[in-house]
């Protein structure tokens, strides 16, 4: 018979699990940097490499890592669409921003 166990669960992390979580933000932020700050990657929105430190943060943490490193990869690409500037025609932001 299997009984449920009603007490939570907590997970706590390890100081390797830590190490591992900063080197997946830096990756992530990384290249967010490559894509955004190096003219040819920017010039062709070469956004798809940002997806290396997401299926490395999805096969580590699943679900919910996946969750937030979309929503980093999002929130790190509009803010650097906002403070970086970007032409009328290549960015949907612009497009979207200008809607009457």
């Amino acid at each position: 018979m299997v009984t449920a166990d009603p007490r939570p669960r907590t997970h706590r992390l390890a100081g390797r699990d830590w190490s591992e979580i900063a080197a997946q933000a830096f990756a992530l932020l990384a290249c967010l940097w490559i894509v955004h700050r190096i003219d040819p990657l920017r010039e062709f929105h070469a956004f798809y490499l940002t997806f290396l430190p997401l299926v490395w943060i999805c096969l580590r943490h699943g679900l919910p890592g996946a969750t937030l490193a979309t929503f980093a990869i999002t929130g790190g690409g509009l803010a650097a669409l906002r403070l970086l500037g970007t032409s009328e025609h290549s960015s949907w932001i612009s497009c979207c921003s200008n809607w009457p």
